[in-house]
């Protein structure tokens, strides 16, 4: 069965193969670990091993739903399917953290800072959250371009990505990038 290609691997195993499904998973450790290195930056938001779990979790979607049809190796959608998982999983695990309320500024419906929103906060404080708000709008204006400010703004307002690019009559990709930007520009800033 080793001499079996993956294509041919797939085909069994969604045929109920559990011995195809196996050896297929065994072919790809290496790959997964490969990957889940990658994607691993050492902040320890998610492990290695985590990634690795994750990893093998597209895998078996990537076995579910490959068509040999389409004309791209199994191998080539597998690594499609591992990275996508992994990224959403570093996504959704960056989306969960949590910020002091105390470090929030209040924001109204036009995305200027409410200074007299803010709950139990004194004058003194709001005053001091309303300076660094602006100092942040700044460091964000001296290093983004026209669009990347925009697309940050309607994000910040909550906007989704399709919902941006329809906005400025973009694309959802480069929507993503022009924020993968300012997020690599901003943390060069602070």
């Amino acid at each position: 069965m080793t001499d079996l290609t993956d294509e041919q691997l797939v085909q069994m195993a969604a045929s109920g193969d559990r011995t195809a499904a196996d050896l297929l998973c065994a072919r790809y450790i290496p790959l997964v670990g490969l990957r889940a290195s990658a994607f691993y930056d050492g902040s320890g938001v998610n492990g290695r091993e985590d990634l690795g779990q994750e990893g093998f979790i597209g895998l078996i979607e990537a076995m579910r739903r490959y068509d040999d049809g389409v004309g791209a190796s199994f191998r080539t959608f597998a690594v499609l399917c591992i990275d996508r998982r992994m990224a959403s999983v570093i996504r959704a695990s960056l989306r969960k953290k949590k910020v002091p309320e105390s470090a929030l500024v209040w924001l109204d419906d036009e995305g200027t800072p409410d200074i007299a929103s803010g709950e139990g906060d004194n004058p003194e404080s709001r005053v001091i959250a309303l300076d660094e708000y602006e100092n942040l709008c700044n460091r964000i204006k001296s290093v983004s371009s026209e669009f990347e400010g925009k697309v940050l703004k309607l994000f910040l307002r909550g906007m989704s990505y399709q919902m941006i690019a329809a906005e400025l009559s973009s694309t959802e990709k480069s929507v993503d990038n022009a924020l993968q930007r300012v997020r690599k520009k901003l943390a060069g800033q602070l």
